[in-house]
């Protein structure tokens, strides 16, 4: 039986271990190192300014100020993989708590899977159940433009059978209209990401599953699994 409640220590206690097994740095061990050179009072970068974020994304986007405040960068060569968590040791934990596990600076499908395989460890020490993962590709710039527009002409065409907010909202924005269609289980026939990737795209959606299938990692595609606009990487899961 799935647990109900588990404590702040234990959640901090088993991430700490899943993220040092996988070779992830705490990021409250790169901010205490950082201490004294910080920059302070930064803002989201510009291509994050304007854009009004879900409550997910605005989680993710904290945490890359917080890395883009002590001057976090990795590159190519040094990719980063970071985990942070919201609960801090001796303190009452947070209304909401969140861990986050986060690869930072390596475009490949690997990183997608050592994030999953740590999640999944995760899951699996807090609630003594193995999950199966659930995934999709939204794909690249380029399958994301694609894909925006074949969304559009989808709510165009069904104007007057979809609920009117999912029109309203189309015009708006396509992807949030999709999850708006998905959430109220009216999109039986709302058209999948995945037959939209661009070449590079499907290649790397290929390696990922392929490093699924390799590490014996259970998993099962789900094409009503999206994520919005341009905030997030190709792979949501």
């Amino acid at each position: 039986m799935m647990r109900d409640t588990i404590g702040a220590e234990e959640l901090l206690s088993k991430a700490h271990s899943v993220g040092q097994y996988y070779g992830f740095t705490p990021l409250s061990t790169l901010t205490a190192k950082s201490r004294g050179k910080a920059r302070k009072g930064s803002g989201y970068p510009e291509t994050l300014a304007h854009l009004t974020l879900d409550p997910i994304a605005e989680t993710v986007a904290s945490f890359l100020r917080q890395c883009q405040n002590i001057e976090c960068a990795p590159t190519t060569r040094q990719p980063l993989f970071i985990w942070h968590t919201n609960i801090a040791p001796g303190r009452p934990a947070q209304k909401k708590v969140s861990i986050q596990f986060h690869a930072l600076g390596m475009d490949r499908a690997l990183a997608d899977v050592v994030v999953i395989r740590a999640l999944i460890a995760l899951v699996r020490d807090l609630f003594h159940e193995e999950p199966i993962v659930r995934i999709n590709s939204m794909g690249d710039k380029e399958t994301r433009a694609r894909y925006a527009r074949e969304l559009g002409n989808f709510f165009k065409k069904r104007a007057h059978t979809l609920p009117e907010e999912c029109i309203t909202c189309a015009k708006r924005d396509a992807f949030e209209a999709a999850e708006l269609a998905i959430a109220r289980e009216c999109a039986e026939d709302l058209p999948a990401p995945t037959e939209h990737l661009s070449d590079a795209s499907r290649k790397r959606f290929e390696d990922l599953l392929e490093y699924l299938e390799m590490t014996e990692t259970p998993y099962e595609l789900a094409r009503n699994l999206i994520s919005r606009g341009n905030i997030w990487n190709d792979t949501c899961f």
